[in-house]
């Protein structure tokens, strides 16, 4: 349980090298992305991705085949207004093909948005120069008036 505690407070700790704006980048748009992702992609591989017409004298097992074909072939939209089938070359250029790449493009965009950050962490660990303990160390500093400590350091 302390092992939990202690990843949760190492995201929720106030961090002073980076804002809200920056947090928003490359943390919660990575996780919103990401999280998304696995929706959708629960929803596809473990739920109904596609809902295809089938005849009614189709078994379960013919419908899930259905199904699992039309996801993997691209599908095309007919409007319920339109009741007859159009012409194939009608077909091939209405189909649909960006349904079964969203979650792919979206895992994708979570790590461009997360990129950046990693970037800096690992260039700032490799220059020595550890920028969050210097800017840690700043914001303990005392807040005083630096015209007094000058005057005290001269006598």
């Amino acid at each position: 349980m302390d092992q939990i505690l202690g990843i949760v407070t190492k995201y929720t700790d106030k961090r002073h090298e980076d804002d809200f704006i920056d947090r928003l980048n490359f943390q919660y748009t990575s996780y919103v992305f990401a999280f998304s992702a696995l929706v959708i992609g629960y929803n596809t591989y473990f739920g109904t991705a596609i809902t295809c017409w089938t005849p009614a004298e189709f078994k379960k097992g013919w419908v899930e085949y259905t199904r699992d074909y039309c996801l993997i072939e691209n599908t095309y939209y007919i409007p319920i207004e339109d009741p007859d089938m159009p012409p194939e070359t009608y077909r091939e250029e209405k189909e649909l093909t960006y349904y079964q790449w969203v979650q792919f493009i979206l895992v994708f965009l979570a790590f461009l948005f997360y990129l950046p950050y990693l970037y800096w962490s690992t260039v700032n660990w490799w220059s020595g120069l550890q920028v969050k303990a210097v800017v840690n160390a700043a914001c303990k500093l005392d807040k005083t008036d630096v015209k007094n400590d000058k005057i005290k350091l001269k006598k």
